[in-house]
């Protein structure tokens, strides 16, 4: 079924949106447009708008603040977006002497349950008109917690919300859930070196939920609330008064400083909301399943190639001890337990912003690219092109490219501004440049990206939230993608720290933890959970800095790439043995996670074991078990999981990990009466799921 928009007839102009899962009914009042009703088609639920409440939040300056009383619908009409289609209404105002024409844009696409909202502004007058507020999201809906109370659920990004290094105690990518009563509060700090992942989902008792993501990497904020419960909730940056509901806002965390001028334009971040439905043993994984096939669908990059996501081999696991004879061992052991891409991490570099490589650590970086590209195995490389280190050429000639206040810079560096034109430009030269000169596959930014600014000799607004710094971040990467098509780039800025929905656009992986946590195989698993509720498993890149036994890789064999990060050239052949054959058993399973469901089975638990399972509407699946080491052995105790997303009319034949042990299941009892696995602590235990047909 073809998304469809239709106008229906009346004095008060409404739209009813509709594809064969979701229903959607919008109307034009003088704020903008409201959601009327919401209905998930499969299942039959309804949310309720609250009437007249617009979607739209927007403050303007010029320079004096503009109060945008109403807006009067000029035009609208529908156009086809590839298999998409998109609702575009025209509103105008005059104001102030200004004369706004705004262009609300609601998107629908076929097969899923979701809606995109963006607004774009366009100056008509003769002055320019300066952006300064605008909520991203502010649906209300028309839903009474005493009655009803709801959960709410989220997710931390790495080591919670402080700019500094990994601690002992944090807990990466911890998973929240919450009730929402009368009277309820809550704010969520999200986007770039923020508290959460830029995700929640909400829930009713009936199971029926929404769940909302934001296409946005600067600081933001997302507050849920008791509207009229909560003191100022009726009021609070809102076009009129709203009345009872839950209200659901998210905004930039600070004034945006978007100057419009007269005849141009300014495009809003975008922001997506889905439904789902959720049965008594679901939990949260239905909210998961969707966000991972919108993502999938229409956000992130094409999958490169049949073989992604790759084994990678990654240098940083000597630090800066590493020598070239270590380094020439460590390309003879990748290539023998068959690593398909080897990564050149921190150290080949003379300094941070001065990007001439050195052979202090390991070969020049032409000479270990032909090396590695000779071996058959894909090249990459750490880069760091936002920052530079004191004393550098660079900082001599323009110290003023640093972002102020200067006092972000991991490794002892500077961040450079890349809201600033200039110093944007030399670092996307020197990125095309190295990619280029080296035969670089796959290139790893790291550090500082998107960085609050308020330097008044740059040449960009104030940028106090980071907005102006994401663009230029992202118009680094469409450069570096233009002039290298072929190029995969993965995320690491600062260790996982930026985990939004525009990350997802520019990057082909993203890594899920950093510092010491990667030396240990149950706190990388339990990031590596929290994670995957949100973005889909390739983006869930695990580094493993542990030598390679079962227990160690079948850990980090959830998502990927899956990067090996130890001290490779000091392994034993027992080790080399165990790396080869837990390679081949993630190269066996990887080709799941592309358009798998992931089930959360068991979480991560000091105390317990823990499962997840990845599977296919088409029959195939896997099943990874764990029992940590600090659990205690039991005479004839055994791990008992119950399995999701089986066909109940099949059977399926289960292939184990530990023996190569085979057998016969039918999908209704395993999904009734589950499987039960005797591992002992420090074991486990990867399972093969294929449907038997006939």
């Amino acid at each position: 079924m073809r998304p469809s928009i239709e106008r229906i007839e009346g004095e008060q102009p409404i739209w009813r949106l509709l594809n064969e899962s979701i229903e959607l009914y919008v109307t034009a009042n003088p704020h903008g447009l409201s959601m009327v009703t919401m209905r998930d088609i499969a299942a039959n639920n309804t949310w309720l708008g609250s009437e007249g409440h617009p979607l739209l939040y927007l403050s303007l300056n010029q320079p004096e603040r503009i109060v945008l009383d109403s807006w009067q619908m000029r035009d609208w009409h529908v156009t086809q977006d590839g298999e998409a289609v998109q609702l575009d209404v025209e509103l105008m105002a005059e104001v102030a002497g200004s004369r706004l024409a705004l262009v609300e844009s609601l998107w629908l696409a076929p097969g899923l349950p979701v809606m995109r909202h963006w607004v774009t502004l366009r100056n008509e007058s003769t002055q320019s008109v300066r952006v300064e507020g605008y909520h991203l999201l502010d649906l209300v809906l028309n839903h009474d917690v005493i009655q009803d109370p709801l959960h709410l659920f989220y997710v931390d990004v790495f080591a919670g919300h402080r700019r500094d290094r990994w601690e002992p105690g944090d807990l990466n990518f911890d998973t929240h859930e919450q009730l929402f009563e009368a009277g309820g509060a809550v704010r969520l700090a999200m986007g770039a070196y923020q508290q959460q992942c830029s995700w929640l989902a909400i829930r009713r008792t009936d199971r029926a939920g929404i769940v909302v993501g934001l296409e946005y990497d600067g600081a933001a904020e997302m507050r849920v609330f008791d509207a009229g419960r909560v003191a100022g909730g009726q009021h609070w940056c809102a076009n009129g008064v709203i009345g009872q509901g839950v209200r659901l806002a998210a905004m930039p965390a600070d004034p945006l400083n978007v100057e419009v001028p007269p005849g141009e334009r300014w495009q809003s971040p975008a922001v997506f909301w889905a439904m789902f439905a959720s049965d008594s043993t679901d939990d949260w994984d239905s909210a998961t399943h969707v966000t991972h096939e919108f993502v999938e669908r229409y956000l992130a990059p094409a999958w490169p190639d049949e073989q992604f996501p790759y084994v990678v081999f990654n240098s940083w696991g000597y630090g800066f001890n590493l020598t070239r004879d270590a380094l020439l061992r460590c390309l003879d052991v990748a290539a023998e337990i068959g690593v398909e891409m080897f990564d050149a991490d921190y150290g080949w570099q003379r300094a941070l912003g001065d990007w001439v490589p050195v052979d202090k650590h390991m070969p020049m970086l032409g000479d270990l690219s032909r090396m590695v590209h000779e071996r058959g195995m894909k090249f990459g490389v750490w880069m760091a092109f936002a920052n530079a280190d004191p004393g550098v050429p660079l900082l001599d000639e323009h110290p003023d490219w640093v972002a102020y206040p200067d006092d972000w810079g991991s490794f002892r560096s500077r961040a450079l501004c890349l809201a600033n034109p200039e110093t944007r430009d030399w670092v996307t030269e020197q990125a095309i440049r190295l990619v280029g000169e080296y035969k670089i596959d796959y290139l790893k930014h790291d550090f500082e990206l998107i960085t609050p600014c308020t330097s008044p000799n740059h040449n960009h607004p104030p940028d106090p939230s980071g907005y102006h710094s994401a663009m230029g971040y992202q118009e680094v990467l469409r450069r570096l993608r233009q002039a290298h098509p072929h190029l995969l780039i993965e995320n690491c800025q600062g260790g996982g720290r930026a985990m939004t929905f525009d990350m997802v656009k520019w990057h082909d992986a993203s890594i899920s933890s950093d510092g010491p946590v990667l030396s240990h195989a149950f706190s990388r698993r339990k990031a590596l959970y929290g994670m995957s509720y949100v973005f889909p498993l390739r983006y869930c890149a695990n580094y493993m800095e542990e030598r390679p036994t079962d227990y160690a890789c079948q850990s980090s064999m959830i998502g990927g790439p899956w990067i090996l990060m130890d001290r490779a050239s000091e392994w034993t052949a027992e080790d080399i043995a165990s790396a080869r054959r837990n390679v081949a058993l993630y190269k066996q399973i990887r080709p799941l996670f592309r358009g798998g469901r992931v089930y959360h089975l068991r979480a991560p638990a000091e105390a317990s074991c823990d499962a997840l399972q990845v599977q296919h509407l088409g029959g195939q699946g896997v099943l990874l078990l764990f029992h940590p080491h600090s659990t205690q052995a039991t005479p004839g105790w055994q791990l008992h999981v119950v399995l999701k997303g089986l066909d109940v009319a099949h059977s399926y034949r289960l292939h184990s990990s530990l023996g190569g042990e085979s057998w016969r299941v039918g999908g209704a009892l395993l999904m009734k009466e589950g499987l039960k696995r005797a591992l002992k602590p420090g074991q486990s235990e990867v399972i093969l799921l294929e449907q038997i047909t006939g």
